[in-house]
């Protein structure tokens, strides 16, 4: 028997002996790098599949929104809006914005009139996809047309908040003198209304309305005043917002006994100013001296009671008008200073806000007779620039309830608006009589206590004698 060995060249065995485990090692790794980048392929494969999906149902949503905004019946109703819908497991958000635009479709407001041709109209439709939100858009115009008459004309009703945010909801009322011509679709999320076909030529009167809301100007209805011009949209712009209430608490700086008693006749004269206008509001209170206030909000609102006429240019105070019911009317005079309104109130939107009216107070002085007397109190003209104070040369009369005690042990105390005023005592006796109640039955009433002289002088002149001069710089 033979015996062979395999021996190379070198004496050494041969290598095809088999494989060692460093080769199955790197076979295996290429193995898994392969099988990885397949599988890698393979999801991410599907996963397209499924976003393409989700995007083409996606893509159906927005065209049939873009659809039915086409097909509105009336394109001045189209208006944003939002809604959900499920598909396939899939909740997709659907947003419509609606913006008036331009000719060259640049976005603007209703207030621009005439420039508003189109209605941009675009629609967002955006769901949870794998990877994080996805969305796809689409949009379109729609040319509402502004009239389908000859000679007629539009206006397109513009209404915002204090804020300068858009007010839906207002209902917009045209008039041509006091006939009602037509009442216009409530104003939508653009705070836009448009009313059409009316006659050009003609002057018309626009009204808006919300309940609980007021205007600029305190107005529940405010009106604006137009003329409709032929194939032309006319911009109307209003600012309107949720009314606030000021409760008004009257002589708040009496002492708390004995009771205030404030004029029956005629109710106090409120007079409202803001930090925003110089424009001066007059309201009438109840006699109890309290009373609330309807005011337009986002406003520091000041108050004070009594008559009041602003002056005219070349007008003098301390001879003309009536301002002395006005702290803030009272010049500075060597220890007294300058007289002030006081902090302002700030009204918001839809709330309330108590406001506190100082006045002068003054203890009247009962007395001994026969008849029984009525207060009543007369205003004086008797401005003064040495002392900084002014006048009011409105002649006013205030009534009191009741009678003046007929004790002298007994004191009635009133309120009164700043100023000068002289006291009587009314009666009946064939006709009606009156007589001056003397300045030494009278005591001024204040809590700022070396500032104040609580005496009425008993001599003098006629707008001196008897005098109550009631200084809002020493109250």
């Amino acid at each position: 028997m033979l015996h062979h060995s395999r021996h190379s060249h070198d004496g050494k065995l041969s290598d095809d002996s088999g494989l060692g485990i460093v080769e199955v090692l790197a076979a295996m790794l290429v193995f898994a790098i392969v099988a990885v980048g397949i599988a890698y392929s393979l999801v991410n494969t599907a996963t397209l599949t499924r976003n393409t999906k989700l995007a083409q149902v996606a893509t159906n949503l927005a065209a049939q929104e873009i659809d039915t905004a086409r097909a509105a019946l009336d394109p001045y109703a189209l208006v944003s809006a939002s809604s959900t819908k499920p598909v396939d497991g899939v909740t997709y958000s659907i947003t419509r914005d609606v913006d008036w635009v331009t000719p060259a479709g640049a976005a603007v407001t209703c207030s621009t009139g005439g420039e508003l041709s189109y209605k941009r109209v675009n629609v967002t439709v955006s769901w949870a996809g794998v990877g994080g939100t996805q969305k796809v858009t689409s949009d379109t115009l729609v040319a509402p047309s502004h009239s389908d008459k000859p000679n007629t004309g539009t206006i397109y009703i513009e209404v915002k908040n204090a804020a300068g945010t858009a007010l839906a909801g207002v209902v917009p009322t045209i008039k041509n003198g006091s006939v009602t011509v037509k009442t216009g679709s409530a104003t939508d999320a653009a705070g836009c209304s448009v009313v059409t076909d009316l006659t050009a030529g003609l002057v018309y009167t626009v009204e808006i309305f919300r309940s609980g809301y007021v205007g600029t100007e305190m107005d529940e209805r405010p009106t604006s005043t137009v003329t409709v011009t032929k194939s032309s949209a006319v911009p109307v712009s209003f600012t309107y917002d949720q009314k606030s209430t000021l409760a008004m608490k009257y002589a708040t700086n009496a002492p708390v006994t004995p009771t205030v008693i404030f004029p029956s006749s005629p109710a106090i004269q409120t007079n409202l100013t803001s930090d925003a206008r110089t424009d001066v509001w007059a309201y009438s209170v109840p006699t109890n001296g309290t009373g609330t206030i309807t005011v337009y909000p986002t406003r520091s609102y000041q108050a004070w009671g009594g008559p009041y006429t602003a002056l005219t240019s070349g007008q003098n105070k301390f001879s003309n008008g009536c301002v002395a019911t006005d702290p803030q009317a009272w010049d500075a005079n060597g220890a007294l200073p300058a007289g002030t309104r006081g902090a302002g109130v700030l009204a918001t939107p839809g709330g309330s806000a108590t406001v506190n009216v100082p006045m002068g107070i003054v203890d009247v002085t009962g007395a001994s007779v026969a008849i029984a007397r009525t207060l009543v109190v007369k205003s004086v003209a008797n401005g003064d620039s040495a002392t900084g104070r002014p006048t009011c040369t409105t002649t006013l009369t205030y009534t009191f309830p009741g009678t003046i005690p007929n004790s002298s042990s007994t004191k009635m105390r009133i309120a009164l608006p700043w100023g000068s005023w002289k006291v009587y005592g009314q009666y009946s006796f064939f006709g009606t009589q009156e007589e001056v109640i003397p300045g030494s039955r009278l005591t001024i009433v204040s809590g700022k206590g070396n500032n104040t002289t609580g005496a009425v002088p008993t001599t003098g002149s006629a707008t001196v004698k008897d005098v109550v001069v009631l200084d809002p710089r020493k109250f």
